[in-house]
Order: C-alpha cells, then structure tokens, then sequence
C-alpha cells in the first residue's frame, strides 16, 4: 500500500527542476523526471524509495531524463555538477 501522497511534486536546485510522481498511472509504483539547464555539465537527483536501495536519475546539459522506480519514494536530494569535479547538492527532501 502507498504511504507517499499522489501529488506531482515539484523540487529545484539552482536551474536543475526535479518532478516525482508516486502514482504515475503507467504502471510503475512511481515515477521520476530531471531537467537541467546551461549552467551544468549534468545533474542528478538522488532518491530513496521504500524498502529497496537507492536509485538516481542523471540529466546532461539542457536535456531531460526520466525513470520508473519499483516503490514509492521518500526522499529527494539534487546535486548540480558544474564542472566534473565540482559538486553542489541541495538539501534532502522528505516526501
């Protein structure tokens, strides 16, 4: 049973926007989406689901990505890459 709230949810970090979806209605138990503008060489969202390992979604400069995940997820944590050896995360986010 779903214990996360099915709202889209909208979380950004600098020019990365992150959208987490814990009832999709595509058959996944939840869904995550990335952008990230110029400013970045890529960015990644970090995020926890229940009861399973730790998954990521990375998007590259100006483009998007997306993926299914197998349970709800708990937590958000963006991190902006500007260059490849410069990280700048935001702070986790609880569902």
């Amino acid at each position: 049973m779903s214990t996360a709230s099915c709202v889209v949810r909208d979380y950004y970090h600098g020019s990365t926007h992150v959208q987490i979806d814990n009832c999709p209605g595509n058959g996944a138990q939840s869904w995550a989406w990335i952008w990230t503008g110029s400013d970045n060489q890529f960015a990644t969202v970090y995020l926890n689901v229940y009861d399973r390992y730790p998954f990521w979604v990375t998007a590259q400069r100006n483009s998007a990505a997306s993926k299914n995940l197998p349970a709800d997820i708990n937590t958000v944590q963006i991190c902006n890459y500007p260059t490849i050896s410069q990280e700048k995360c935001g702070r986790i986010n609880f569902i």
